[in-house]
Formats: structure tokens, C-alpha cells, sequence
């Protein structure tokens, strides 16, 4: 029994005679509900449970050793290998390695005096790690640590959150306890590592707690970056759009993030403050988010049956919820082959076809298509065919022998491709598990036979296909956008008309070009070859919609479109539509360092250049980098206005104000009365309206005013 710590990583080691094995794998029979058949084990690394975190190292002959990362609880339970032989044979292990995982969880422990003693343990004793117990304050290292059971006194001027780790694990915290206080500064997040398709949207749950004579003023989440101070992520420019904080002020903190991009897998944290600079604190570790696109991993299974190709719709971490997964043929939902959660189930001999799968929910994000390449070994399951169905070839023989003689007799070359069609297909059918249908051709009856029985399957290297590079497009009206995009088919096709089209419900694909309100303004740059990439200029709102590429070539099944298409979104070129200003943290007196972030309600492309102005001339000596402009407050500047623009001058671009005051706004203070502004100089940062838009900021001393 091997007892290993949630979100470690465990190695199990499996011993056996030299074997000359053709397959080797690990399985657990508590999956066994997502296998096809509870008798036949399937291989651990296709199940969506342990998705991204399986790896076999195998020492030839003798061996194998199962990693799994990231561990979690319901990981528990016995594991074993399973062998399959050159001779069809197959072996499993008579003796099952059992995974206990446990978590760490800090205990108090009887009071001794005046001390309050604590103990960090486990639920079983953790193999071949030393039992030394780090401890740590409010999220901070203590530099103090304790050996096995010993217990960490603390004093009652020790009050605070604690929690703790075990050496060689550090960054695997056990949830905090609140100790000499009924509440303490604590950040817990739901899930410590989150996994998520591209395109989608995720939620971090997360709650907060803080000591009940403080109140908070500033709340944020923001991305883990080496040697940088944490930044509010709802003004980087990554995230324009993106992000919502859908917590509140008390104790509700969870993060939303939409149309999520690969580049956005990384540690988040949530971060809060009161009013006193050391009134701050930052819940880490964060939460590891990863977003991965969805793959088809192939896998012969031998079964007693014969050969079974297993589709596995695979993502390198293991998405939350059991998702329920969607398999496509060629472009088109699967509805009459065998499923089971994540994994499609097809008779090696099968034609080759292009495959991909998505999530139920997520089917505009399916995974690239993937080409079966793999060829049936022979055994003894084809030859029992062969066997079985001898004296059927011997009639197709003669059937072939005989069409071969009525070409020579003056039949026209069509009919000759008729009658070869069918002589292929009969074959096609008696020997389903050994050949592809319609792959080869043949010279004869006798020499068409042999080549069907020597060579085990035959699967075509290209098949009907479109990529487009971006799923998603974001313009700005009255600019221009391309749609990359490359599409195949099978090298005995021959394309004769491509076209972008419109998706439009219920109405036939339309020819982009020949469409009125977009004439002039569409062209196809792309080929007759692989290059299918669309341009359309002075966009309008109006053109926001999906588009999808469409082929066809000389056959009658020859045509293919590539759906889910490109969703395109044209912004406004009004004020309020595009640009917004957005001020972090709240101003509140002289000296205070401010960011003001130009933010767009979607994420534009290829990285456009912001422009900031003041009071409508260009900033020229403010630090600025990527759409933030950073100020250091100071008085008697008088009202300033600033802006910001997307490239080109103030005035032929899309822009959005906001006002920061920083002079004493005199007529303000004779209206409202001085000694109220003195009584509200410390008043919340809760109490001011958000800086949004357009908004006037003004000040005096330490005085704030709206």
C-alpha cells in the first residue's frame, strides 16, 4: 500500500518474467463502469478521469512503472497491468498495488497553559517522506517547522491563520485554521488547479474572510508573473472583455473568465486591502488554470472478439464536471457506433475517415480531425475469417475471372468500373475486418484477391478537412480583418468551386461575393490548392456573424464545409461601444500612484498601439506600457482630462474620457463645507462610486470629493 499526498505525484512499479508483449497497460477496476465491457479492462491513459496526468515507463521484458500526477482523492484504489502477447495471450497482475491519497489537515491541540498547541497530520502515513511539518502565518513561511506528531505551541499574541506543509511538498498547503480570533486573514479557493477547453468560459470559486474590526476597501484578482507586482487582471490588456469579479465585498470572491486562450493557463490569486498598508493580503498559492484543446488518441485494444481501434477523446488535464463527449465522422455528429464517456469504439477494418470530438456545450471547439493511420496486426481473429469465407472467394474468383473476360470482350471502360466497384465491395464485406472499401483497383480477379489478403488495411493519408487559424474575430467598424484558413481532401479529388458563405438558419450556403451587401467588399485570397483565407474590408456592424469556407469537387459526395466556422465581432466606432477608461486602485490623495487602462469590450488582434492623452494632446512623459498609462497623483495641476485612442490621431479613432481632478476644487469645498470634508477624509473606499467612463475626481489634501 503506497500512501501519497493530493496534488503529488506517486509512481507504481510493476514486475514481470520476460514476456515478448505487444500491448502493455494499467487499469483500475474501480473505472470499470467507463469500460465497454466490465470483463475486458481498458487502458487507464484513455480514461477522461486521469486525463494529462498518466505516463508509462516500461523496462523491456521486465517492468512497468505507472505515474500519476496531480493526484486527488477519489484516486484511491487498487491498480493493476495487464500484458498482451505476440500470440494473442493476455496476462493481468494476480497482486494489485493499492494508492491511498490524503490530504493535510492542521488540528489543535489541548491547551497547555496559556499556549494553544497545533499538530499537522495525515490520514495514513505518507511513504518515503520525512514526517517534518512546516508552519505557516496568514499565507507567510514562519521559518518554524516540527518533527511527527510534535505540536507548535503559539501564544495569544500569535493570532492569525495557520496552515502547514511537509517537506518536500511546500507549495501544498493544508486549508488555514483561525487561531486565538473568530476570524482571521484567510483567502480558500474551491479548486487548486482548474481545467478548461479553449473558447470556453471557467469560474474560480474562491471565498475570503478578514478580521471583523477591519473593512475592506480594494479588491482584485490578478496573474502570477515572476519579479511583478501583482496587477488588477480587468486592465490587462489580454483580458480586455474577459473577466468578471462576480464576488462581492464580504466574503464571496470567485473570478469569471470567458473565451479563455491558451496563453491564459497560469496561477491566478485573489488579493484584498483594507485602509493601513500592511491592511493587505493575497491568498497563495493560487489556483493553477490550464486551457488545452481536445485531441483523439488511438489505441489498439486486443479483446477476444478480435481488433478494436478505440478513440480516445483525450485533453493533457482532466476537465471538471464528466463532461459528456461528441464524436464526429467527417464534419458530422456519430449516432450508430458503440460510445462510452469519453472514448468510440470502431472494427479496425473500418473505412478511413477523419474523426474529432468536443464537449457537449463547447461543440464549436472540437478537437483537430484525426486520420485513422493505424493497420490491423494480423492474428488469429483474420485468419478464422479467412478461413470461414474460402469457398465464398473461390466464387468471387470466378465472378472476377468472369467480369475480367467481359472487358476483354469489348465492354466500354465505364461499365468496367461498374462491375469493378462491385467486385471490390463483396470483397469489402467477407473480409470487413481486413480491408478498406474502394482503395484499390486490380488486374485481374486472382491478382485482386491476393492483394486484398497480404496487405491487412490501407487508409488514405488525406481526407476532407478546414482549419481556420482564430475561432474568434474582433474589428473595429470601418477596418479590415482576415479569416486564415486551409483545408485537404483526398489526393484523387479534383476541387472545382470553393466560396465563403454567410450561416444564416435554415437557408442554404450563398456565395459570399455574390451577396449585395457584401459586394466589393469580400475577397478570396486564398487557392485552388490549401489556402482558403477570406478578407473583408470596411466592415460593418452588420457583418457580425458566423462564416464558414465551402469546396466541392467533381463528385457528387464531393462537397465539404468547414463547421463549427469563424465567429466575427464588429465593434462600434461610438465612444461608449469600444473604448472605455477604467482607474485602479480608487484615487484617494497626493503621492498615490494610479493606473488608468484603456480597455475594449472585446480583444482586438495582432496586438494594437493605444494612444493616451491629456487634455487632448499627446502624454509624452508618463510611464505607459502595452494600454495603461501610470500617475503619481500631486495637487495643483488642476482638472485634467484624459483619453485614449486606438492608433492614429485622437480624432479619427475611437476614444473614452475620464476626468481626474487633482487641484483643491474650491467652489466644491465652499458648497459642502469644510469641516464635512475634514469629518469624511478616512471615510471607505466602499462609499465612493466606481470610476467608470466619464467621471470628475477632485481633491484637497487627503480630502476626496465627487
Amino acid at each position: 500500500t503506497i500512501c501519497a499526498l493530493r496534488e503529488s505525484k506517486v509512481e507504481l512499479m510493476c514486475s514481470y518474467s520476460h514476456i515478448n508483449t505487444t500491448t502493455v497497460f494499467w487499469f483500475s477496476p474501480k473505472q470499470k463502469a467507463k469500460w465497454r465491457n466490465e470483463e475486458h479492462p481498458e487502458d487507464l491513459a484513455l480514461d477522461s478521469d486521469y486525463a494529462g496526468r498518466v505516463s508509462y515507463t516500461e523496462t523491456t521484458g521486465s517492468s512497468s512503472t505507472l505515474t500519476i500526477t496531480d493526484l486527488r482523492e477519489r484516486d484511491s484504489g487498487e491498480y493493476h497491468l495487464m500484458l498482451f502477447t505476440n500470440t494473442g495471450e493476455k496476462y493481468h497482475s494476480s497482486t494489485a498495488v493499492n494508492l491511498t491519497v490524503t490530504d493535510l489537515q492542521v488540528r489543535v491541540a489541548p491547551p497547555y497553559g496559556l499556549q494553544k498547541g497545533l499538530t499537522c497530520s495525515t490520514s495514513c502515513t505518507l511513504t518515503s517522506i520525512p514526517e517534518r511539518y512546516y508552519w505557516y502565518k496568514n499565507g507567510q513561511y514562519t521559518n518554524k517547522f516540527t518533527e511527527g506528531n510534535r505540536v507548535h505551541y503559539l501564544f495569544s499574541s500569535d493570532e492569525g491563520s495557520y496552515s502547514c506543509s511537509v517537506y518536500g511538498f511546500n507549495d501544498i498547503l493544508s486549508p488555514p485554521v483561525c487561531v486565538f480570533s473568530k476570524t482571521c486573514w484567510s483567502v480558500t479557493y474551491t479548486d487548486r488547479r482548474v481545467c478548461s477547453v479553449e473558447g470556453s468560459s471557467v469560474e474560480l470559486p474562491c471565498t475570503y474572510s478578514y478580521p471583523s474590526n477591519k473593512k475592506v476597501e480594494h479588491t482584485f484578482w490578478y496573474y502570477v508573473r515572476p519579479n511583478e507586482d501583482p496587477q488588477d487582471l480587468s486592465l490587462e490588456e489580454q483580458f480586455t472583455g474577459r473577466v468578471e469579479y462576480v464576488g462581492d465585498e464580504e466574503k464571496n470572491c470567485t473570478l469569471r473568465i470567458r473565451e479563455l486562450r491558451k496563453s491564459d493557463s497560469g496561477e491566478y490569486r485573489f488579493r484584498f486591502s483594507g485602509k493601513t498598508r500592511r491592511a493587505v493580503f493575497s491568498g497563495k498559492p493560487g489556483v493553477i488554470v490550464n486551457v488545452i484543446d481536445l485531441q483523439v488518441r488511438v489505441s489498439l485494444t486486443p479483446v477476444s472478439e478480435g481488433q478494436t481501434v478505440t478513440l480516445s477523446c483525450s485533453s493533457t488535464c482532466t476537465l471538471p464536471y464528466n463532461p459528456t463527449y461528441i464524436w464526429y465522422k467527417n464534419g458530422q455528429p456519430v449516432t450508430n457506433k458503440p460510445t462510452k464517456h469519453n472514448k468510440l469504439y470502431l472494427q479496425c477494418s473500418e473505412n478511413s475517415d477523419n474523426y474529432s470530438c468536443a464537449v457537449r456545450g463547447h461543440e464549436e471547439h472540437r478537437s483537430p480531425a484525426e486520420t485513422i493511420n493505424a493497420k490491423c496486426p494480423e492474428g488469429r481473429t483474420v485468419l478464422k475469417h479467412v478461413t470461414v469465407g474460402v469457398a465464398i472467394c473461390l466464387a468471387l474468383i470466378l465472378l472476377t475471372g468472369a467480369l475480367w473476360m467481359w472487358r476483354r470482350n469489348s465492354r466500354s471502360a465505364e461499365d468496367h468500373k461498374r462491375f469493378e466497384k462491385k467486385a471490390e465491395m463483396s470483397l469489402y464485406i467477407i473480409f470487413y475486418e481486413n480491408t478498406s472499401d474502394g482503395s484499390m483497383g486490380f488486374k485481374s480477379g486472382i491478382l485482386s484477391l491476393s492483394i486484398l489478403l497480404l496487405i491487412p488495411g490501407v487508409f488514405s493519408k488525406t481526407c476532407w478537412s478546414v482549419t481556420y487559424t482564430d475561432r474568434r474575430m474582433c474589428a473595429v467598424e470601418g477596418s479590415s480583418v482576415e479569416l486564415p484558413c486551409t483545408y485537404s481532401y483526398p489526393s484523387d479529388e479534383k476541387v472545382e468551386h470553393t466560396f465563403w458563405y454567410y450561416v444564416r438558419p435554415n437557408e442554404d450556403p450563398q456565395d459570399l461575393s455574390l451577396e449585395e451587401e457584401f459586394t466589393g467588399r469580400v475577397e478570396y485570397v486564398g487557392d485552388e490548392e490549401k489556402n482558403c483565407t477570406l478578407r473583408i474590408r470596411e466592415l460593418r456592424k452588420g457583418d457580425s456573424a458566423e462564416y464558414r469556407f465551402r469546396f466541392s469537387t467533381s463528385t457528387e459526395r464531393g462537397k465539404f464545409s468547414g463547421k463549427p466556422g469563424v465567429i466575427v465581432n464588429v465593434t462600434g466606432t461610438c465612444s461608449h461601444q469600444l473604448l472605455q477608461v477604467k482607474v485602479s486602485p480608487t484615487p484617494r490623495s497626493e503621492g498615490q500612484t494610479v493606473t488608468l487602462g484603456c480597455s475594449t469590450i472585446c480583444t482586438l488582434p495582432n496586438n494594437p498601439t493605444y494612444i493616451w492623452y491629456k487634455n487632448r494632446q499627446p502624454v509624452t512623459n508618463k510611464p505607459t506600457k502595452h494600454n495603461k498609462l501610470y500617475l503619481e497623483l500631486a495637487e495643483g495641476e488642476g482638472g485634467l482630462q484624459y483619453s485614449c485612442a486606438l492608433g492614429g490621431p485622437e480624432e479619427s479613432t475611437v476614444s473614452k474620457h475620464v476626468t481626474v481632478g487633482l487641484a483643491v476644487c474650491l467652489a466644491l469645498i465652499l458648497i459642502t463645507g469644510a469641516l464635512w470634508m475634514w469629518k469624511r477624509n478616512y471615510s471607505s473606499a466602499t462609499d465612493l462610486p466606481q470610476v467608470k467612463g466619464s467621471c470628475t475626481v477632485c481633491m484637497s489634501g487627503r480630502v476626496l470629493m465627487f
